[in-house]
């Protein structure tokens, strides 16, 4: 009886042990970190969290970030369009993270396009910063581009009809061009 009550006492504190450490959240990577700071609109954080020659690419268009206009993007396009990457999968290589990523923001919602969903790599360099970053494609792609080119058009015509002589004149900042799009949208 006392060995069996033994053998139960070491099978419980095996369990307890294999719980604590299932459930104690282990450190967020820096790529997650990151992501975490973006989300958040914090570029303060992420300026202390980039080094000096970061780079944010994207493979579908030319159009590349160095770090001051990536902290600018983020304080005047992003914050103001409610911008998330929802991570959907990870996997980390060495000093790369690959995350799949859903693009939510009001942008988005109220023109009525479906979220993309993109790759996201995120690069540490040997000082443990954030280097690099590539957003590229995923297979759904070709169906956001077309949806948001065919969503954006039409938002264009609304615009143009409630303001005569304004064709291809929209506004570009995003105080003024935000309000207009949840409006449009309220108008579907």
């Amino acid at each position: 009886m006392q060995s069996i009550r033994s053998k139960i006492c070491v099978l419980f504190a095996g369990l307890a042990m294999l719980l604590i450490s299932c459930g104690s959240k282990s450190q967020n990577t820096k790529a997650e970190k990151f992501l975490d700071f973006y989300n958040h609109y914090q570029a303060d954080s992420l300026q202390n969290l980039l080094a000096d020659n970061f780079i944010f690419s994207r493979t579908f268009i030319s159009y590349k970030n160095d770090k001051a206009s990536f902290l600018i993007d983020i304080k005047d396009r992003i914050s103001k369009t409610n911008s998330v990457f929802i991570i959907t999968h990870t996997e980390q290589k060495g000093y790369v993270t690959h995350f799949q990523v859903k693009d939510k923001s009001d942008y988005f919602d109220y023109l009525g396009v479906d979220p993309p969903s993109w790759k996201l790599e995120v690069h540490e360099d040997a000082q443990n910063k954030i280097s690099y970053c590539l957003l590229d494609t995923t297979e759904s792609f070709g169906r956001y581009k077309t949806q948001s080119e065919e969503k954006y058009r039409a938002f264009q015509n609304w615009y143009s009809s409630k303001h005569p002589g304004s064709e291809n004149n929209l506004p570009t900042d995003m105080d003024t061009l935000i309000p207009l799009m949840k409006e449009y949208s309220k108008q579907k």
